[in-house]
């Protein structure tokens, strides 16, 4: 009887021992199972403040990203200064040439001036001339091809530069009136002086009258090529070109028309010719 109560005593005892290892096991399952619950719950947490975060920064470019990052870290700091954007030299070119579209000069512009900006715009905007040389005769777009070709090889951005900054040096001369009421809006406007007439204004004229009248006797080719001769060499300057075959006689005329003016001055120039065609006019326009 008592190894009996012996033997229940353990089968009750090994009992014991075996639920309270399946009851620990459980609880060790169930803990586990919270763990990973609150291990995802914690992720699941951090995912949705990352996603708050890009999303509050979508679309806003880095600087500002980088910026509010900044202000997060340290709400005290003072705001980043705004960056003044730089105008590009396009975007220069295009003021440059609206200006010169838009606006009427205070005084004459001389034509070998206007055509230093007529060469740049052009192989600024069209690049490398591609056109055949007008005729010799053809003064005015003989000079235009001239000054065109004289930019041959730029590249866009360089001739845009120059057109620029020859526009700048042409407002402080040309444009003088212009350039006073941007710099002091409120100011009075000046007393309206008495135009006196320059020697580019003189030109100008002259040019004016050989291009719109017909003589009404014949030139001689020796009075035409000095009106050439001095009418390249006030639009131009000293001539540069090579001397044309023996047997161009007509271009090697001109050459030396043009050459014999090496060295003078562009007034000089201008003014030689304004005297010569007041001369032809008496002879050969009535």
């Amino acid at each position: 009887m008592a190894s009996m109560s012996f033997a229940l005593l353990l089968i009750f005892s090994v009992m014991a021992v075996a639920s309270s290892k399946r009851i620990k096991q459980e609880q060790l399952a169930d803990a586990l199972a919270d763990f990973d619950k609150a291990e995802e719950y914690a992720k699941a947490s951090e995912s949705n403040e990352a996603n708050k975060a890009l999303s509050d920064c979508q679309g806003l470019p880095l600087s500002k990203v980088t910026q509010t990052a900044e202000e997060a870290s340290d709400p005290s700091a003072a705001p980043a200064e705004e960056e003044v954007p730089v105008e590009s030299t396009a975007e220069q070119f295009e003021a440059a040439s609206a200006f010169a579209r838009d606006n009427e000069p205070s005084r004459t512009i001389p034509t070998n001036r206007k055509l230093i900006l007529y060469g740049l715009f052009k192989q600024a905007t069209a690049g490398d001339i591609s056109t055949s040389q007008p005729w010799v005769y053809q003064l005015e777009a003989g000079a235009k091809w001239d000054a065109w070709s004289s930019h041959k090889g730029k590249s866009t951005q360089t001739a845009q530069q120059e057109y620029i900054a020859e526009l700048e040096k042409q407002k402080t001369v040309f444009f003088a009136r212009i350039a006073e009421e941007a710099a002091d809006p409120g100011a009075a406007p000046a007393e309206e002086e008495v135009p006196v007439e320059s020697t580019a204004d003189q030109f100008e004229a002259a040019l004016a009258f050989v291009r719109d009248n017909v003589p009404t006797k014949t030139i001689p080719n020796n009075r035409k090529l000095i009106l050439y001769g001095l009418f390249k060499q006030a639009t131009i300057g000293d001539n540069k070109t090579s001397k044309p075959w023996p047997f161009q006689l007509l271009l090697r005329d001109m050459w030396d028309a043009w050459r014999r003016h090496e060295g003078k001055s562009t007034e000089t120039a201008q003014q030689e010719y304004v005297a010569e065609l007041r001369k032809q006019k008496t002879e050969f326009f009535d």
